[in-house]
């Protein structure tokens, strides 16, 4: 979907192009034909502060339709446009071309975020990647997530994995290792592990490199001994790879915990908002935090 969005005072208008591929050749400055205008439609969304209200016409060839819409938000009636289902003839060059759209979209839902969020943060988070890893049909729901109930961090953003101190701490991080794997190969990296336990303690290798999570009288703190050399471990990989990426914790250190992947610059932002308690933060996984 190419969205591009004209604001002025209470209205904005939409236009949207359907996404075949000489659309996208169009977009990203190739010469092509008149494509934009055979097969797009233009959205009118209308702000009157009691209600928001979607019309438009979608040309398709010759064909025209009107399509009407009353929404609570303005992030419905985006969703609505975002997500409309265009329905094209068989013999439709649209449909003839579904099958060619391996060249990339042009996807500007990170930008139609940061331009019409209500909530400067959230704008600064999308500017800065925050959902990059965020399909583009979940973004405005996880939006509103953060809009209705204060939660920033959820599946969808793909930066959030569980991370049990208990289960870490008696069963070691194979199981952890897993789960991030696919978020690691998203990055281009691989992951190799060689688990070792014992009586005295547990300790892993990891891409080559020992880590020591702690020793037999240290078994009290196991759990999260287990966490922070994991940090450790996996924010080692990222930086030895040149990735932006690094691990922290959110309610790390208890059975609830998770790890969230952030760039330093997500996280500097994240740290300094008020519009998220000190509780709902990610940290950094040391110790001290931890404990």
């Amino acid at each position: 979907m190419i969205l591009k969005l004209f604001e002025s005072d209470n209205e904005v208008r939409a236009k949207s192009y359907i996404p075949h591929i000489d659309v996208v050749k169009e977009a990203m400055g190739y010469k092509s034909s008149s494509a934009l205008d055979r097969e797009s439609q233009n959205w009118i969304i209308s702000n009157d502060g009691a209600k928001v209200r979607v019309f438009g016409v979608v040309r398709t060839g010759r064909n025209e339709r009107l399509h009407e819409l009353d929404c609570e938000t303005l992030d419905e009636a985006l969703d609505f446009i975002i997500n409309f289902d265009y329905q094209f003839p068989p013999d439709s060059k649209a449909t003839k071309n579904a099958g060619k759209q391996k060249v990339a979209v042009l996807d500007t839902a990170p930008d139609l975020l940061k331009n019409h969020t209500s909530s400067a943060f959230l704008g600064e988070l999308a500017e800065q990647g925050f959902y990059k890893y965020t399909s583009t049909e979940k973004l405005v729901s996880v939006q509103q997530s953060f809009a209705e109930t204060g939660n920033l961090f959820s599946e969808e953003t793909g930066r959030l994995f569980m991370m049990d101190a208990e289960e870490l701490g008696e069963d070691g991080i194979g199981p952890f290792i897993e789960e991030v794997k696919p978020f690691f190969t998203r990055l281009g990296l691989s992951l190799i592990l060689e688990d070792h336990t014992s009586d005295e303690g547990y300790s892993f290798r990891l891409n080559g490199k020992r880590y020591k999570c702690w020793s037999e009288d240290q078994a009290e703190e196991s759990g999260i001994r287990t966490i922070v050399a994991l940090g450790k471990g996996i924010n080692q990989v990222l930086e030895a790879a040149g990735s932006d990426e690094r691990m922290y914790g959110l309610y790390a250190g208890g059975n609830d915990g998770f790890a969230v992947f952030l760039t330093k610059e997500q996280f500097r932002t994240i740290r300094a908002t008020d519009e998220l308690e000190e509780s709902e933060k990610p940290a950094e996984l040391t110790l001290k935090n931890l404990r």
